[in-house]
């Protein structure tokens, strides 16, 4: 029996590396190919190294070999370079709108290919339903030209995509000071990490950026949703955005590094009534838990 299962194995893995042929983008090619084939060749490919790594790890394949297979999977961004002609072919059509949002959503593009996809739906399908559908993917990314597509969002965007895009943009300038904060006395290390997650341009911009001009800008935000009654009953992300914007309000007032910290009180060990701000100017060390 264990032999079978051993062969079953060895057979799809060998399988799955057919599938690495088909995954080599073609940026040699001189004819633009449609979005939706490509979509399409993408999307089979994944699929079948899915089938693949089930039935193995099914057919009681070791850890080193799912490892080998999760190398294996099919990785968007190698089709980044098709997807580009089709963006830049002609960027007022449907398909290189429904392209950058790919490149952004489902490519994870970044750096100039990031740029492109962000301009293409700035410039020319701003309101519309590709340039909505991204915006989930950009409120954790902190670079300038995030900022000023979240913003020309808000102007053009009305009814519950206002408010989704007031959403990303608060989120993210907020994300953008707190980014800003840590580089501003940070290391190399961080330096380093952020670059490698976010490219070197947007780390340097940070690290002498305004970080609290960017969470005065995002308070607004936040403050534009709360104020708001029909912005503020939206629901994104199975929560109101209102009471959303009032979490995120009272920790950019609260919680941001260098605040005063909100007092607590409550009992030591020994029952005694204690408060957080009894030790004020002393170290203090807090650990929460719970039992349930």
């Amino acid at each position: 029996m264990q032999i079978g299962t051993t062969r079953v194995v060895h057979a799809l893995l060998a399988a799955s590396i057919l599938i690495a042929p088909n995954l080599q983008a073609q940026d040699g090619s001189a004819s633009v190919e449609h979005f939706a084939e490509i979509k399409k060749e993408f999307e089979a490919a994944s699929s079948k190294w899915m089938s693949s790594y089930r039935a193995a790890s099914k057919g009681g394949a070791s850890q080193e070999e799912l490892l080998k297979l999760r190398g294996q999977r099919p990785n968007p961004k190698e089709f980044l370079g098709r997807v580009r002609k089709v963006v830049a072919a002609d960027a007022t059509s449907e398909e290189a709108a429904a392209a950058s949002a790919w490149m952004i959503t489902r490519g994870r593009a970044s750096g100039a290919d990031l740029g492109l996809a962000l301009d293409v739906l700035s410039e020319h399908h701003m309101g519309t339903a590709h340039a909505v559908s991204v915006m989930s993917m950009l409120s954790r990314h902190p670079g300038y030209a995030v900022t000023q597509f979240l913003a020309k969002a808000v102007e053009a965007a009305e009814g519950e995509d206002l408010a989704v895009a007031l959403m990303t943009s608060a989120e993210q300038l907020k994300r953008a000071a707190g980014i800003a904060r840590t580089l501003a006395a940070g290391t190399e290390d961080d330096l380093t990490r952020y670059a490698g997650s976010y490219g070197r341009d947007t780390v340097d911009a940070l690290k002498t950026a305004d970080a609290d001009a960017l969470e005065r800008r995002s308070a607004e935000l936040f403050e534009r949703i709360r104020g708001d009654q029909e912005l503020s009953a939206v629901e994104h992300r199975r929560r109101r955005m209102g009471d959303a914007a009032e979490s995120a309000l009272f920790e950019l007032r609260n919680l941001s590094v260098g605040k005063v910290a909100p007092d607590i009180v409550g009992e030591d060990l020994d029952g005694t009534p204690m408060k957080l701000s009894d030790y004020r100017g002393k170290v203090v060390v807090i650990d929460f838990w719970g039992d349930w």
